[in-house]
């Protein structure tokens, strides 16, 4: 009787998780007068004014709450980072395709900072 060959488990075939994300919950943030989004992780203490367009996807991210509801509401859902592009892109009339380079550099950024984290 053969020897049976025993081999590792193909990688190849293994898909990669997409990216998920979720509002760090010691996240606080407001709106200004203007209503661009100003966001800060505690730890880091460093408040960040968000340009209109990071103020979409700020929107997008806390699911078009308030400040005043976010802190009473319940924790908010992690976005898998297509499904988040998917969805600025929507609410900004663009292609996901044009502007997912520029959301995952933006949540880099943000994750930087404290803002958000990966889920």
């Amino acid at each position: 009787m053969a020897a049976e060959q025993l081999r590792p488990a193909d990688t190849a075939t293994a898909a990669a998780a997409p990216a998920t994300w979720r509002v760090d919950p010691d996240t606080a943030w407001t709106r200004t007068a203007d209503d661009d989004a100003v966001v800060m992780g505690m730890a880091a203490g460093i408040p960040l004014r968000l340009s209109a367009t990071g103020s979409l996807v700020w929107e997008v991210l806390v699911e078009g709450r308030t400040p005043a509801e976010d802190i009473a509401a319940p924790p908010l859902t992690p976005w898998t980072e297509e499904d988040l592009v998917a969805e600025v892109a929507r609410a900004a009339g663009m292609a996901p395709e044009s502007i997912a380079a520029d959301v995952s550099a933006f949540l880099a950024l943000l994750e930087q900072h404290g803002v958000v984290a990966r889920a």
